[in-house]
């Protein structure tokens, strides 16, 4: 299935057509000219060693390349999308009603919105419970590209059974080179500058105000709970008018290493100069839970984990540390075939020290399969 991308006005870009599984990086030097718009599975070949190294400066210029890519413009039904927007929801991959995704048949009138992790997991354990819900009425989206959607349904990851089946009988899940999530993070305000979604049902206007990414650049470690060996590339951004985010963002191991000269060259070149998303920032970079000189590597979005903030409960401009991780977090996603559960949510960073988990079979720091298998 192929989409169209939309013509710019920018002597830079080549209008293309691509296949939807694409999207991933770049550099003055080492980048491919079609950074923008090559597969994901070639992005990944081509970058994975300026993902995965210890060259923060590099790993920022993938972060800027992923976050250009998935926001590419697709004109989809007449309107105009992020490319990660018509990529399968976790409703079009866990649903019932959904019997296989196509994106003949995908509705978009508004975003698919869930409760945040936080929620989600207060609906399988006591801790979580004390968390009360955003002062909005918007919510988290998560989107996968078709290799992790076809990954999910080959191995019938979207049931229960089929989780407990799969652990049963698979070495390990190890998701393909090429793999991509997003979660994004919206409002039902129109917030100026941000990127917006009008649904053209109840012409309510969604803001979107965080976006995660999440890309798999190695195979997965036979260790996966304890190996400092990377495989998931993480990277998240936020709107530049978030309250606090200068502050968060100081508490943050590897924040972005690029100039606002940088990132907006990269930015104009892959065809967004003129929209939105100029006014969104990068919070930084993950490729593991911690290194010689920290052994506890902190990456956040101020929207989807404003619960890790210290003190607890304060507002961001307030936080003077930020218990928040995206490699430990996902990193202890997790089932047990025997018992049939699922390793609970934890709220924690650095390396993962419960004896426990060595219990559980890992999911590949896919958190999406625990919260939603059916």
């Amino acid at each position: 299935m192929e989409w169209k991308f939309k013509r710019f006005a920018l002597p830079t870009i080549v209008a293309t057509t691509i296949i939807c599984s694409s999207m991933l990086l770049v550099s003055a030097c080492t980048q491919a000219q079609d950074w923008w718009t090559m597969s994901d599975a070639d992005f990944a070949a081509e970058y994975s060693t300026m993902a995965l190294n210890d060259d923060v400066e590099g790993q920022s210029e993938v972060a800027w390349m992923l976050f250009s890519r998935v926001n590419q413009r697709v004109n989809f039904n007449g309107k105009d999308f992020s490319q990660w927007e018509i990529w399968p929801s976790n409703e079009d991959t866990f649903s019932p009603a959904v019997k296989a995704f196509s994106v003949e048949n995908k509705v978009r009138t508004r975003p698919h919105l869930q409760e945040p992790k936080i929620f989600l997991a207060a609906q399988h354990q006591p801790m979580a419970a004390k968390f009360s819900m955003p002062p909005n009425d918007g919510g988290e989206e998560v989107t996968r590209n078709l290799i992790s959607y076809k990954y999910i349904m080959q191995k019938n990851l979207n049931s229960k059974a089929g989780v407990w089946n799969t652990l049963s009988t698979s070495p390990k899940i190890d998701f393909p080179i090429g793999t991509v999530e997003i979660k994004g993070d919206w409002v039902n305000s129109a917030v100026d500058g941000a990127y917006q979604l009008v649904d053209s049902t109840t012409n309510t206007t969604y803001s979107l105000l965080g976006l995660h990414i999440m890309a798999k650049m190695a195979p997965t470690p036979d260790d996966p709970f304890h190996s400092e060996t990377p495989s998931w590339f993480w990277t998240t951004f936020e709107f530049k008018g978030n309250p606090g985010l200068a502050n968060a963002q100081s508490l943050i191991t590897y924040p972005d290493q690029l100039s606002q000269a940088q990132y907006t060259k990269m930015l104009v070149q892959s065809g967004l100069g003129k929209t939105a998303f100029v006014n969104y920032r990068s919070n930084g970079t993950q490729i593991r839970y911690s290194d010689a000189k920290n052994p506890n590597i902190i990456l956040g979005n101020t929207k989807m984990e404003d619960f890790a903030g210290v003190p607890d409960g304060s507002s961001p401009d307030k936080w003077t540390a930020w218990n928040s991780s995206c490699h430990t977090c996902h990193g202890t996603t997790s089932g047990n075939p025997t018992i049939k559960a699922f390793y609970p949510f934890t709220v924690s960073t650095g390396k993962i020290t419960d004896p426990k988990i060595d219990k559980f079979t890992s999911l590949d720091f896919v958190w999406s399969i625990a919260f939603h298998a059916r």
